[in-house]
């Protein structure tokens, strides 16, 4: 599982993404802040909503970001989940998130405009989005599957 941050534009917010470099499947929630906090609180949120999924996440890759030092790799070691940290300035090490983020600004950022949106409304939406690119939304690499008829179809109960 691969996760990444990325900043959103008209307002101090921050995206954390997380993709299973094989189903493709993702989680996605914004926050008005980066750091180890909104990280714990995105980590187990991403958890119970795998956990509801079937899916049993035993290694996460992240950057170097001070977002994912100290108390989430401790939250990580409590729940016995292996991190990986990619080398420094080397993003395509994260290609998977890196490129979901272009189909969220492709498919989801220029179609709905977020920068009016609450906190709330904003998680609501991108829940939506979410929920549309794991249940709906064919993929070319998936053989025209959606995310979850991957997990189905191949029964992946780690990532």
């Amino acid at each position: 599982m691969q996760i990444d941050t990325k900043f959103l534009d008209g307002r101090k917010r921050y995206q954390y993404t997380a993709i299973d470099v094989v189903s493709k499947w993702r989680y996605i929630r914004a926050y008005s802040q980066i750091g180890a906090q909104s990280t714990v609180d995105f980590l187990e949120k991403l958890l119970t909503h795998a956990v509801k999924k079937g899916i049993n996440t035993q290694r996460i890759q992240t950057d170097n970001g001070l977002e994912f030092q100290t108390e989430p790799l401790k939250y990580l070691e409590g729940k016995n989940i292996a991190h990986q940290y990619t080398w420094i300035h080397t993003p395509d090490q994260n290609g998977c998130v890196e490129r979901s983020h272009k189909t969220d600004d492709d498919e989801f950022y220029n179609l709905v405009d977020t920068r009016d949106l609450t906190l709330e409304e904003l998680n609501t939406a991108l829940e939506e989005w979410t929920d549309y690119y794991n249940s709906e939304r064919l993929h070319y690499s998936l053989n025209f599957d959606t995310p979850e008829e991957y997990l189905q179809k191949y029964k992946v109960s780690t990532i």
